[in-house]
C-alpha cells in the first residue's frame, strides 16, 4: 500500500511566493502553477471529499494575499462549522464540502464514490507549516494508495492548541456535534474566531483624520489582557487641513518571512488597501460588549482629533455598530 502525503501549508514552496513580486492584492494561484507532487494528490483527494468524478482544473485551492507588492499569507483549505446545516464544512476556496457527524465519525456523505472507501478524518496537533495547528487529518483510500493530508480547524481561540485535538476527537466519539461547535469557529463567523485579516497592523494613533470601514476581528490574550485586531479599509482620509490624501505613512509590526522575527517598519497604506488595527483603549470597550462586524454587517470608525500622550501619536475616535450578540446577559440598546 503506497501512502502519499500532500501538504497544504505549500511549506516547501514558501520561498518563492514570499520572493515573487504581486501586482494584485488578493490573487488565487493557478492549478497549473502548482509542482506534480502536490497537484496530483490534491486532484484525487478533492474529487473523493467533493464527490465528483474528475478535477475542474478552475477550482480554487490556494490564494496569496499581498501589500505593496509583498508577499503577507497564504489561504489554504480549512475546517469550520456550519451551525445552521448542523455540520462541519471544509472551506476550499469556493467550494464548500459538508462533514457531517455519524454515530461517533465523521463523513463526507456527498463524497463515496465507486472504488472509494470512506475517508477516515481525525483531529491531530502537528506542525502546519511555521506554527503548531490542530487539524483534521484526512485518511482516504483509493486502490491500491492512501493519500493523506492535513486541514487546519478554525478554532474560536485560535491559541487553545494544547489538548484540543483529543477534546475533539471525545466529542465526536460522543457523537456530540454541539460540544465540537463550543471549539470550532461558525463559518458566518462575526469575527471573533481567527486570524483571518490582510494588510499591514497598525495602532489607531497613525491614522489619518476621517472615516473607516471596519469588516472582521479577531481577539486574543496578552499579558495586559485581552485585545483585538480590525479589519479596516478607508472611506474617506483627510489631513490636518481638512484636505483629501490618497495615502498616509504608518509604523507597522511586521513578521519577516523568513527570520519568522517580529519587526518596527515604515509602511505606506494606499486609499482603499485593507489594513488591521490593533484596538485602543477606547475601541476595546466596544468589542468588549461583543458586536456583530462582518462584511454585512460593518462597523464605522471615524477620527476625529489627532495628538500627541507622551510623546506617542494619538487619536480621538467614534466606534459605531449598528448589532451586538443577544443573550440573557446582554444590555439592550434598541430604545
Amino acid at each position: 500500500m503506497e501512502i502519499i502525503k500532500l501538504d497544504l501549508s505549500l511549506n516547501a514552496s514558501r520561498g518563492r511566493l514570499i520572493a515573487k513580486k504581486y501586482d494584485q492584492k488578493s490573487k488565487p494561484i493557478p492549478h497549473s502553477a502548482l509542482p506534480l507532487n502536490v497537484s496530483e494528490p490534491l486532484e484525487q483527494i478533492y474529487v473523493a471529499l467533493a464527490g465528483e468524478e474528475k478535477f475542474n482544473p478552475e477550482t480554487e485551492t490556494f490564494r496569496v494575499v499581498s501589500s505593496n507588492g509583498k508577499f503577507k499569507n497564504l489561504y489554504s483549505p480549512q475546517l469550520v462549522a456550519d451551525n445552521n446545516a448542523n455540520c462541519l464544512v471544509v472551506k476550499w476556496g469556493e467550494s464548500i464540502l459538508p462533514v457531517y457527524l455519524r454515530d461517533g465519525n465523521l463523513t463526507m456523505v456527498n463524497g463515496i464514490y465507486e472504488n472509494l472507501k470512506k475517508p477516515k478524518i481525525t483531529f491531530v496537533e502537528e506542525d502546519f507549516g511555521e506554527y503548531k495547528k490542530v487539524v483534521a487529518k484526512f485518511t482516504i483510500p483509493k486502490g491500491k494508495k492512501v493519500y493523506v493530508t492535513s486541514i487546519p480547524v478554525k478554532l474560536i481561540d485560535y491559541k487553545d492548541i494544547k489538548g484540543t485535538a483529543d477534546y475533539l476527537n471525545m466529542c465526536v466519539d460522543q457523537d456530540d456535534i454541539e460540544l465540537l461547535f463550543e471549539k470550532i469557529s461558525d463559518i458566518g463567523d462575526t469575527g471573533n474566531g481567527g486570524s483571518d485579516v490582510t494588510g499591514y497592523v497598525i495602532k489607531p494613533g497613525h491614522l489619518p483624520l476621517g472615516c473607516y470601514k471596519l469588516t472582521n476581528f479577531y481577539s486574543y490574550e496578552s499579558p495586559h489582557g485581552k485585545g483585538y485586531v480590525v479589519q479596516a479599509v478607508s472611506e474617506e482620509m483627510l489631513d490636518e487641513e481638512g484636505e483629501h490624501i490618497h495615502e498616509f505613512m504608518a509604523i507597522a509590526t511586521i513578521k519577516d518571512a523568513i527570520s519568522g522575527e517580529y519587526l518596527k517598519e515604515e509602511v505606506i497604506i494606499h486609499e482603499g488597501e485593507p489594513f488591521a488595527i490593533n484596538a485602543n483603549k477606547s475601541m476595546k470597550k466596544v468589542f468588549h460588549s461583543g458586536p456583530i462586524i462582518n462584511d454585512d454587517k460593518p462597523a464605522k470608525l471615524t477620527i476625529t482629533k489627532k495628538f500627541e500622550y507622551n510623546g506617542n501619536p494619538a487619536v480621538k475616535l467614534d466606534l459605531e455598530v449598528d448589532e451586538f450578540i443577544v443573550d440573557e446577559s446582554s444590555f439592550q440598546t434598541d430604545w
